[in-house]
């Protein structure tokens, strides 16, 4: 017994031992850490760029010194900060440097540059205050045009600056001002192009004469001022009834190939889904699928679709497939028209004079209606040809579609 004791007590003190130096130790350890606020930094200088300022200087002296904290007020007047680590500092010169962007107006900005230590003491800050110039996004609206088109506008630009920039479009009916909707849409870095926009209003499309305030808009939601453009006799543009649509050669039973399609899904999809046929049933819910069971269904694919008589086309509009499969779906689509006329063999379409309407890109993941602008292509035609190359390949090796919809001059 008493050696169990003698035990125990030399167990206890050893933990003790242990404990008293761990904790020696730990004091020891924040002896060493300096909180104290760092020297300021040094040098401090500020270069204006488009819609923001590059700022520089030199890092702290202190041995402390950690990061640096700029502090700024944005142009919708929120505080703002910045925090830049030590390590960034040149190894040679200790030269720091931030850009500061976002800026949509040319007025003087205060920068206030703080030194900082590990759990963030500083002192006064260094301060400089610099002006902005006139930011790309807004000299992009100069660039900007927007024209009448069937149904909507066509919108003209150039991004001559290395920055997404969006242009903005407020439309509305002269004549009925409560009719009034706005769209967006991209201008990448470096590019130039034309964009089609539909005016869209619930479930009608605006005509006859028209506004539209166009703004453009920076990564941060800057916007400029609008100009107001006037549009004169937008043509009324409605969508076609498909009733009398079908298909060439077209067989619900199997997946095969015919003169209208290159392919169909007629097993692997259920008792509707993957058919051609799925393409204007109005139900969004259904999808075309390029045959997956069985060899045949890889790109490239095609369809014809039969409208029962000429239309002058202006549009087609698109629907991706609706699921969670729909992004793997292609990248891009070229469409063909052929007119009634031009179709004399009515059982070998590779006979007929078809009109190449140009290739049109595709988003897979978005799946609200995409519009196809053939407006300019001024194309009267019964039957369309949509042809799926393997350059418009997406995530998936097949080809779908939920829905096509085609518009026609009122």
């Amino acid at each position: 017994m008493k050696r169990l004791k003698f035990c125990l007590l030399s167990l206890v003190a050893l933990c003790c031992s242990f404990a008293l130096l761990s904790c020696s130790s730990e004091e020891e350890g924040k002896a060493n850490v300096d909180y104290s606020a760092p020297a300021q930094v040094t040098d401090l200088k500020a270069e204006p760029i488009a819609g923001g300022v590059v700022l520089s200087w030199k890092k702290s002296l202190s041995a402390n010194f950690m990061y640096a904290k700029v502090e700024y007020t944005d142009t919708k007047g929120a505080d703002q900060y910045v925090l830049i680590s030590a390590e960034r500092a040149d190894s040679t010169n200790g030269l720091m440097t931030t850009t500061v962007r976002g800026f949509a107006k040319e007025q003087p900005v205060k920068f206030s540059i703080y030194a900082c230590s590990v759990k963030g003491s500083h002192g006064d800050p260094a301060v400089i205050e610099s002006t902005p110039q006139a930011p790309n996004f807004i000299k992009v609206l100069d660039k900007v045009k927007v024209t009448a088109a069937p149904g909507g506008a066509h919108v003209a630009y150039t991004n001559d600056y290395d920055e997404d920039v969006t242009i903005k479009l407020v439309y509305s009916s002269k004549n009925d001002a409560s009719k009034r909707d706005s769209a967006t849409l991209m201008a990448a870095p470096k590019s130039s192009g034309s964009s089609y926009v539909r005016f869209d209003h619930g479930g009608d499309i605006l005509s006859g004469d028209c506004q539209v305030a166009v703004s453009t808009l920076d990564v941060a939601g800057n916007e400029s001022d609008p100009i107001m453009v006037d549009l004169q006799g937008v043509q009324t543009i409605s969508q076609i009834d498909k009733a009398g649509w079908s298909v060439p050669g077209y067989n619900a039973n199997s997946s095969d190939g015919t003169i209208g399609y290159s392919s169909q899904e007629a097993v692997g999809e259920g008792k509707t889904n993957g058919r051609v046929a799925c393409l204007f049933d109005n139900n969004l819910s259904t999808f075309y699928h390029s045959r997956w069971k069985g060899d045949g269904g890889a790109l490239p694919q095609w369809f014809i679709i039969d409208l029962g008589k000429d239309y002058p086309f202006v549009q087609i509009e698109l629907f991706a497939r609706q699921d969670g499969n729909g992004w793997k779906g292609q990248k891009g689509h070229q469409i063909f028209v052929c007119s009634d006329k031009d179709a004399i063999d009515k059982s070998d379409p590779t006979s007929w004079n078809w009109k190449d309407c140009g290739e049109h890109s595709f988003d897979p993941s978005n799946k609200k209606g995409q519009i196809i602008d053939l407006s300019t292509y001024r194309v009267t035609g019964r039957y369309i040809k949509v042809y799926i190359g393997e350059k418009f390949r997406g995530n998936g090796a097949y080809a779908f579609l939920s829905e096509m919809n085609v518009f026609t001059i009122k």
